[in-house]
């Protein structure tokens, strides 16, 4: 595992979004700009953050942000660019186009990783490298590559033996690219963020007071139960109950976008 303080973390947001057609680090979903629910998923894990894009587009984020050394050379460039302002051994890169990023599977990145150059994601046994930390170790290589026009990332994965960490199935959605419009239209049609409250003894067992969640449209108390205690096995154990909007939830209770939802732990002499 790498100490939080040994981490800087890092969104690649420099790039032309062609596909997208524009800047898709400032496209909106579920109300805010794709770059706003990265920095949320990412800062309780990393010690600083940086932004590798341009002032007059990310300014206002009062966060530090960079330009590319070397202009369109891709995500090797970029993370060439990370590797030499970053001051931390270890730098968590994260491209600007998955708003559906979560800390949990941040914090599982975190968590399996090795003293290797490189500790990515993998989804699906396919190696996810702009979900991944790079160790500053790293940085001759990419110049390396920078100078000979090397600029396939993924090329860059073996020489510097990698080391692949399987993403927990039930994180996977977390890891969705959205580089078209009908890739947001879908996300929008099949996803939607809520956020979780806990209190009394459910925060202490978890040792959160709340959480950003993504669940499925048509989503119910049951199967936000099941989710919940699928990603915190330790809930199975606990009698609380889930309320939404102030109101004791049922099983078959429905919960949209914008719901107030809290787990409740029993109350005194219940």
């Amino acid at each position: 595992m790498i100490a939080k303080s040994a981490l800087t973390g890092v969104i690649l947001a420099g790039g032309q979004s062609r596909r997208m057609g524009t800047n898709k680090a400032l496209m909106n979903y579920n109300g805010k700009p794709f770059i706003e629910h990265i920095l949320e998923a990412l800062k309780p894990v990393v010690s600083q953050i940086i932004i590798i894009g341009k002032q007059t587009d990310y300014g206002y984020l009062g966060l530090a942000v960079h330009p590319d050394i070397i202009e369109d050379a891709g995500p090797v460039g970029g993370i060439y660019t990370v590797l030499s302002h970053s001051n931390t051994p270890y730098n968590l890169v994260l491209s600007c186009d998955i708003p559906s990023i979560q800390t949990e599977v941040l914090s599982f990145l975190v968590q399996n990783s090795s003293t290797q150059a490189i500790n990515t994601l993998s989804l699906k046994g396919r190696a996810q490298p702009i979900t991944a930390i790079y160790h500053k170790k790293c940085l001759p290589t990419f110049k390396q590559a920078l100078d000979a026009q090397r600029l396939r990332l993924s090329d860059l994965l073996v020489p510097l033996n990698a080391h692949l960490i399987d993403c927990p199935k039930h994180l996977e959605s977390c890891l969705a690219n959205i580089n078209t419009i009908r890739d947001l239209e879908n996300l929008e049609n099949q996803f939607m963020e809520v956020t979780i409250k806990y209190f009394g003894l459910i925060s202490e067992a978890l040792e959160k007071e709340q959480e950003v969640m993504n669940l499925q449209q048509n989503s119910t108390a049951k199967t936000l139960r099941e989710e919940l205690e699928n990603q915190y096995p330790k809930l199975k154990d606990k009698n609380y109950q889930i309320a939404i909007n102030q109101a004791i939830a049922n099983t078959e209770t429905s919960i949209s976008l914008g719901d107030e939802i809290a787990l409740l732990p029993p109350f005194a002499g219940g």
